[in-house]
């Protein structure tokens, strides 16, 4: 339960910033959220299993960022610009996942 609610809020804003730029078509909406169902539990995992220092935690969310740049690339074949939209979304949900009061969260669910 403890990946769900990260997961879920960070699949609802990054579909929010896809949508805010533009991008309507369903297939790559469907394509986002698959690309956040593999990384952001092993993201949020990793993060929580070990001890990271901000500049790791960056490297971490690069590492998202080039991934699923590449995975929308390979899946979603159209001229886009993939690793550009994907550093838009990953810095809007991690931006917004740093403002959020996680302790009020964690008491409602």
């Amino acid at each position: 339960m403890q990946y769900i609610i990260p997961l879920l809020l960070t699949i609802i804003i990054e579909l929010t910033i896809v949508y805010l730029l533009g991008f309507k078509n369903k297939k790559l909406l469907i394509l986002v959220i698959i690309a956040n169902i593999i990384t952001n539990p092993v993201l949020n995992f990793i993060v929580g299993s070990f001890s990271f220092d901000f500049i790791e935690i960056l490297i971490l969310e690069a590492i998202v960022v080039i991934f699923e740049g590449l995975f929308l690339k390979l899946l979603y074949r159209t001229n886009l610009p993939y690793f550009r939209l994907s550093f838009i979304m990953n810095a809007s949900s991690y931006l917004i996942g740093l403002w959020l009061p996680w302790d009020v969260i964690g008491r409602i669910f």
